[in-house]
């Protein structure tokens, strides 16, 4: 099946699940979460009511195979759980997630396969900063604060397929590197030595040990270790 133009409006941020079969898409202007079934594009989207999302993450694991999460503004996240037994999918939303004590929006939500944390980073005016949240953990319960902040702009992120390097992009031309160590993630270190142009997007390759960022004001993609 395809999706027809104009049954999405412009999408901020994307999440597909591990088996390719859902799609759960963040639109802008307020315009909330949407969710398909490839199997019956026909049948439209999913709409739960949610809230003005700015990011989404599938999350799959033994004990919530199916379930997709949602980063919204005043700090908050949910996660959206999919009944795989219709077509489409039931959804259910659970409560909030309080980030960042409740204030900024969640601009990027991070996972990868097999870890026990999403990792959500949240744009509190000038102020960027990093939080994990238990894939065990319950709505209507508060994120931990990893204690990492910065006086910058997020513009993308991105995180290794094994939990490292997490990676941001910022609106001043830099990237923040994160590396981890257990549950932990060390304080930053700042790349390149000098500012690029307009960073847009990012992505950590794992088996080529790469970060690859996009600068579209100079029409390029850069490259750097990934470790």
């Amino acid at each position: 099946g395809s999706l027809e133009e104009g049954t999405v409006g412009a999408a901020i941020d994307l999440a597909v699940s591990t088996d390719g079969r859902y799609l759960a898409a963040a639109e802008s202007s307020g315009g909330g979460l949407s969710v398909w079934d490839s199997w019956a594009f026909s049948s439209g989207s999913q709409t739960p009511s949610v809230c003005s999302a700015h990011s989404v993450a599938f999350v799959g694991g033994d004990s919530n195979p199916d379930r997709f999460y949602v980063g919204c503004g005043e700090g908050l996240v949910h996660y959206v759980d999919l009944d795989t037994s219709t077509t489409p999918p039931g959804l259910t939303v659970s409560e909030a997630i309080a980030v960042n004590t409740g204030f900024g929006d969640v601009v990027a939500l991070l996972y990868a396969a097999g870890d026990s944390y999403v990792y959500a980073v949240v744009q509190d005016s000038t102020i960027a900063s990093l939080h994990r949240i238990s894939i065990s953990q319950e709505g209507g319960t508060d994120a931990d604060d990893l204690a990492l902040y910065g006086t910058f702009t997020v513009t993308a992120a991105a995180l290794g397929e094994q939990g490292s390097p997490l990676v941001l992009a910022r609106a001043d031309g830099f990237l923040n590197f994160h590396i981890r160590s257990g549950d932990e993630f060390a304080a930053a270190s700042l790349y390149p030595n000098s500012a690029l142009g307009t960073l847009e997007a990012v992505a950590v390759s794992s088996a080529a040990d790469l970060v690859l960022v996009t600068d579209s004001s100079e029409d390029v993609v850069w490259s750097f270790p990934g470790s």
